[in-house]
């Protein structure tokens, strides 16, 4: 701003409040940016809304009903995993969020973790729940891991396939559990810390899991 004042002969060092009250002309830095819109009527601005046929309106009202239902009856809420990428949401049910603290809460001595992501294979996972002291990670799965809402599911399921890779390649035990399988965490906890398979799943929808 001092360049801007010698040149137009302004006090130096004045506030703008200052010039403003004794009458001087606030010079305002001109944008090389066009005013490709100005004088445009709203209706004719490229970014004024979208016109969609009764097909393509039913399509967007089914999809958006179904998630928005789903999200209602198991609590889902979003969060953002700056870990992965300033935009990035992770879609977190309030299930699980009871599960995450009360590991974290009960059992500290095994430093419990979640949300973070690791990179396998140039792709990044985030877990739902992971301790490096018992080399084990656990996941709670809902309707984004079996059901192709908005054309995810192929790299949803592309990342639960490289996070099981993962554990078996670093010898860690994976255990996951289709959240209409979900009872209570004592369920949890036994699944933690009295089975020892590698690998668990529990719920039908993995049948068709990675196919």
């Amino acid at each position: 701003m001092s360049s801007q004042l010698k040149k137009h002969n302004y006090p130096a060092n004045r506030k703008k409040s200052e010039l403003k009250k004794h009458n001087y002309p606030l010079v305002r830095k001109k944008s090389n940016k066009p005013i490709w819109n100005k004088g445009l009527p709203k209706e004719k601005q490229p970014f004024f809304g979208k016109h969609h046929n009764e097909e393509s309106k039913s399509k967007i009202s089914k999809s958006t009903s179904i998630t928005k239902q789903h999200q209602k009856e198991i609590g889902i809420f979003s969060n953002r995993d700056y870990s992965i990428g300033k935009n990035s949401r992770i879609y977190t049910s309030k299930q699980e969020r009871e599960i995450v603290n009360y590991f974290k809460t009960n059992f500290p001595e095994y430093q419990w973790k979640s949300g973070g992501s690791l990179k396998y294979n140039n792709i990044r996972i985030v877990r739902d729940l992971w301790s490096d002291v018992l080399k084990i990670c656990f996941e709670y799965d809902g309707i984004w891991h079996f059901k192709d809402i908005h054309n995810q599911l192929k790299n949803k399921q592309l990342k639960d396939k490289m996070l099981e890779e993962w554990c078996i390649k670093n010898n860690y035990r994976l255990i996951r559990i289709d959240e209409l399988k979900y009872e209570n965490l004592k369920q949890i906890e036994d699944l933690i810390f009295n089975r020892n398979e590698q690998i668990i799943k529990i719920g039908n929808r993995y049948e068709n899991f990675f196919e």
